[in-house]
């Protein structure tokens, strides 16, 4: 499964120019994954025991509080957009995986939405509930009386994503760049494991047109 450009096609090393997912775009919390590169990450999602999660685990309180490495000022679980609902908004800017800001920049252009900066945050499955989080540098929209909107491909096995808005943009802008080796490795990582089926089909797709 590739990693797409602006025009649909496969990005190319060194070629594609676009707001590519770093290491430096990730924070990870839980005792046993903090320093943990974000390519030895394994399968994540929405969290687990929802919302009880949310009061129970310290590791994610810590993660959004006014102090936190994510610090937030608005937390909100966002379904997944229905089948039928804006239609018309994806047909035009053609949302594409892991590429978020591309995203939110062309509804905004399209549709006038906002864009929001924040953080998408998954639970790490290899550890018990509650000890350990995935927070991804992440934007989305907002319509006209705030509510959130993500147009972004969400992953094969998550019906609603945690977004945290940022309470102060910490990071530094997010600018187009070259693709590189360990952004496109990173990439590949990712959507092995957020869209596995995907991935599967496009491999059984590439060995049935090399026969």
């Amino acid at each position: 499964m590739a990693l797409l450009d602006t025009d649909g096609k496969s990005a190319v090393v060194g070629k594609s120019l676009g707001h590519w997912l770093d290491e430096a775009d990730f924070v990870l919390a839980g005792m046993d994954h903090e320093g943990t590169p974000v390519s030895e990450v394994g399968p994540h999602t929405f969290p687990r025991d929802w919302p009880a999660v949310y009061e129970e685990s310290e590791v994610l309180r810590s993660l959004v509080r006014k102090r936190g490495r994510c610090a937030a000022k608005r937390v909100s679980v966002v379904p997944n957009l229905a089948d039928d609902e804006h239609k018309e908004i994806l047909a035009a800017t053609r949302p594409r995986r892991l590429q978020s800001l591309d995203t939110a920049e062309a509804v905004r252009r399209h549709s006038g939405f906002a864009v929001v900066e924040g953080w998408a945050i998954y639970d790490i499955l290899d550890d018990v509930t509650g000890a350990a989080f995935l927070a991804e540098r992440y934007w989305w929209n907002a319509t006209e009386n705030s509510t959130w909107l993500d147009f972004t491909p969400r992953p094969e096995n998550v019906q609603q994503l945690l977004l945290a808005e940022s309470a102060v943009s910490r990071q530094p802008r997010k600018v187009r760049t070259l693709l590189t080796t360990r952004q496109h490795e990173l990439a590949r990582h990712l959507l092995k494991h957020r869209f596995p089926k995907a991935t599967a089909e496009a491999e059984r797709a590439a060995l049935r047109s090399g026969d």
